[in-house]
């Protein structure tokens, strides 16, 4: 059962998480749901704008490294959006 919700990835996985510790500081059902669907959207957002950003910076990207001859492995997207690119990680799970 864990596996199967963990499969499901960081977009499902991280709002239960979220509601349950909502409830364990007694914070009313409703509200502790609205805030587990808050970071699940934040989450898909994130992942949408990650996408976008790979999507479009990849070919000028890949330009200047034939250009200048450069070996460039990673591709830094910068600190915000990490949080939500790691739980999206299967080696998150």
């Amino acid at each position: 059962m864990f596996d199967y919700i963990l499969s499901l990835g960081g977009t499902v996985f991280v709002p239960i998480i979220m509601i349950i510790i909502g409830l364990i500081f007694r914070i009313p059902w409703l509200q502790a749901v609205k805030a587990g669907v808050t970071v699940g959207i934040g989450f898909v957002g994130m992942g949408l704008v990650i996408v976008m950003a790979i999507d479009s910076l990849s070919p000028p990207i890949k330009v200047m490294i034939e250009r200048f001859g450069l070996t460039l492995h990673v591709f830094d997207v910068g600190a915000g959006p990490h949080p939500a690119s790691a739980m999206r990680r299967p080696s998150a799970r």
